[in-house]
Parts: C-alpha cells; sequence; structure tokens
C-alpha cells in the first residue's frame, strides 16, 4: 500500500508537470511579417502650431527658436518574428525631436496610426490600430524653481531646461480584435523602455533628440462563439478548452493504479 501511495504521489507530480508545459506549449503564437506607423493627426495647442507632416512617419510642431527646427515625433516600426500572445515585444522605435519653440505653438496629443501584418496559417491579414500620444509641453524654467518631473532645472534630464513628458493613453477598448484558433486579440502598446529599463512615461530631454522602444503585446479580449442551433438569437457557447492529450494519458494511469491497489486490498 504504502508503494502504490508512492507512486500515486510520482505520477501525480507527472501530471502537474505535464499540465504546466502543456500550457507553454499551447499558447498561441503571431508571425509579424512587417510594421508601418503614420502620423494621422495632433491636437495643436494654439494658431501658431503649425503642425506638418501628417500621414508620414514624422510630424513637426511649433515655432522653432533655434536652428535645429521644429520640435516633432517619429516612429519606426521594428518588429518582425514570431511572438507569443500575451507576451510584450518590441514593436518599434518612438523619438522625440524635442526643441525649443515659442511657448503656446506646442501640441497637446498626437495620434500613431499601426498597420501591422501578421501571418495566420497561409493568409497575410494586416491589424489596423490607432494609439493617442498625450504631449505635455513643460515651462523650460519650471514652477517656483522645480520642473514637471520633480527635478530641478539644469540638473539630469533636465539640464537644457525641464523635460518634457509623453504618455500613452490606453486605446485597446477601441481596437478591432483579430481572430486566431478561435480566440479574439487585440494589439496594445504598454509602455516605452530607456536605458534598458520599462516605464509608462518618458521624460524627454529639451532640445535633444530622445528615442524609445515602444513595448507592445497581443491581448486576449475575448472567445468567438459557435454558430448554435435552434431559432433565434445568434450565437452559442464559447468553444471548450480540450484537455490536453497529455494529460488525459497521466489520469488513466492514475486511475488504473488506483483500481489495482484496491484489488490487491480485496484479495
Amino acid at each position: 500500500m504504502r508503494n502504490m501511495v508512492q507512486n500515486i504521489r510520482t505520477f501525480a507530480a507527472a501530471a502537474t508537470l505535464a499540465f504546466g508545459m502543456a500550457g507553454l506549449a499551447s499558447g498561441a503564437t503571431v508571425d509579424v511579417s512587417r510594421v508601418n506607423g503614420k502620423w494621422t493627426g495632433a491636437t495643436a495647442e494654439g494658431a501658431g502650431s503649425n503642425v506638418t507632416g501628417q500621414n508620414t512617419n514624422r510630424i513637426s510642431w511649433g515655432q522653432a527658436r533655434s536652428r535645429n527646427g521644429q520640435s516633432g515625433y517619429g516612429f519606426v516600426g521594428s518588429a518582425v518574428g514570431v511572438f507569443e500572445t500575451g507576451k510584450e515585444f518590441q514593436i518599434g522605435t518612438f523619438t522625440h525631436y524635442n526643441r525649443p519653440i515659442t511657448t503656446g505653438t506646442s501640441i497637446t496629443g498626437a495620434n500613431l496610426g499601426l498597420a501591422v501584418s501578421i501571418v495566420l496559417g497561409s493568409l497575410n491579414q494586416a491589424i489596423i490600430a490607432s494609439f493617442n500620444f498625450v504631449h505635455n509641453e513643460t515651462p523650460n524654467q519650471g514652477t517656483n524653481g522645480v520642473c514637471a518631473d520633480g527635478g530641478r532645472p539644469g540638473v539630469g534630464r533636465n539640464a537644457n531646461g525641464c523635460a518634457d513628458r509623453v504618455t500613452i493613453l490606453d486605446n485597446s477598448a477601441s481596437q478591432v480584435p483579430f481572430e486566431l484558433d478561435g480566440v479574439l486579440y487585440v494589439l496594445e502598446i504598454t509602455g516605452f523602455i530607456t536605458n534598458g529599463q520599462a516605464f509608462s512615461e518618458f521624460w524627454t530631454r529639451e532640445n535633444a533628440e530622445n528615442s524609445a522602444i515602444l513595448l507592445a503585446r497581443f491581448r486576449e479580449v475575448g472567445r468567438t462563439t459557435s454558430s448554435g442551433g435552434g431559432g433565434g438569437g445568434g450565437g452559442g457557447t464559447p468553444s471548450p478548452v480540450p484537455l490536453p492529450g497529455a494529460a488525459w494519458l497521466i489520469l488513466s494511469a492514475l486511475a488504473a493504479m488506483v483500481m489495482v491497489g484496491r484489488k490487491r486490498q480485496a484479495a
């Protein structure tokens, strides 16, 4: 009996491992072949913002106060490869060309449209998504000698004047999902990577080109439903998730061991 219990424990441990490995193996993957991005619009702070470059990968604005020209945003897509759903990957590089401009001629936000080419089986499909970047053009001298990030002018990232801030709104609710193996996903941008660290916002040095890697992921938002029978209502119940074959084999072995133990006790 003691040997039987030990064997059951061994098989139970194997079952747990098999379930874990099956879960890893069954994770969906998305094959990305290309990423293109265009700035589709911006919200001007004033009449003199002079926004240019819309529908290109670099948008500019502001009345320049130096030979370096206007401030602007740039984007270059870089994600090519196979990525697991739910996990972050690098989708491209965002750059803020932070230049000295006249007060009141900045923007308060800009829209980045992405066209992501993915391969689903033998078919190529384009995912279209739009993301809102919020821009905070901070006073270069700060307020009462303190910059918007809590630092002081002339120190660190505020060395050339107080750093500006860029954030990304969560637009996942407005994205059109795509289907993969009966599961619906949307593309979302989750943050920035600078100097090897991930951030939800990007503080950019004045009078400099500030670049950060954009992180993204394919997030599950639902499951398709069967067409269902009967009259009426459209839809049905979500497709069940099948138990991995390896798990069924291990559970069957456990059941068989229990039955053998009972027969031995009865003999």
